[in-house]
């Protein structure tokens, strides 16, 4: 299991339609107005910033790669650097407020790829306060092996 490290991973992600397409409306239906967010393995950002459009009070962002910087940058685009708190850390090591929300895309393309369950679960236990909600909640895996395929066609 990899963590994603470089941009060419996040651009990976980015640009799946269904993927981010599925989050930002979790996001959008989760996020309330004046509630304070954590987004958990952040990257790029992007979930945070659509916490932020959803209403979101302050966006408390926690990432170890050097992706924190280009999240900063795009906070500072959008005039939104006063409800951002970047943390350059891994979220084991950071404290602070209880939030209302904890996002995570931290799946990877295989739910566990990315080995973050138990930063996950720290999170939730430390960072969330009593009651609050996350996005992404849960996972479903199947499996399917060549012989669950459809056989071809015949010629």
């Amino acid at each position: 299991m990899r963590a994603l490290t470089t941009f060419d991973d996040f651009r990976e992600l980015l640009a799946d339609p269904v993927r981010m397409s599925a989050f930002r409306r979790a996001v959008f239906e989760t996020v309330g107005e004046g509630d304070v967010v954590v987004d958990l393995g952040a990257g790029t950002g992007i979930l945070g910033f659509w916490a932020l459009q959803a209403g979101a009070r302050r966006v408390h962002r926690i990432e170890k790669s050097e992706a924190i910087e280009l999240a900063r940058q795009v906070a500072a685009h959008n005039g939104w650097l006063d409800r951002v708190v970047l943390h350059a850390a891994v979220s084991t090591e950071v404290e602070l407020e209880p939030a209302d929300v904890l996002l995570s895309e931290t799946l990877g393309a295989w739910a566990v790829d990315e080995n973050t369950l138990p930063f996950t679960i720290d999170a939730r236990r430390r960072l969330l306060r009593s009651g609050g909600r996350m996005v992404a909640l849960c996972a479903r895996m199947a499996k399917r092996t060549p012989q669950d395929a459809e056989p071809d066609p015949p010629a």
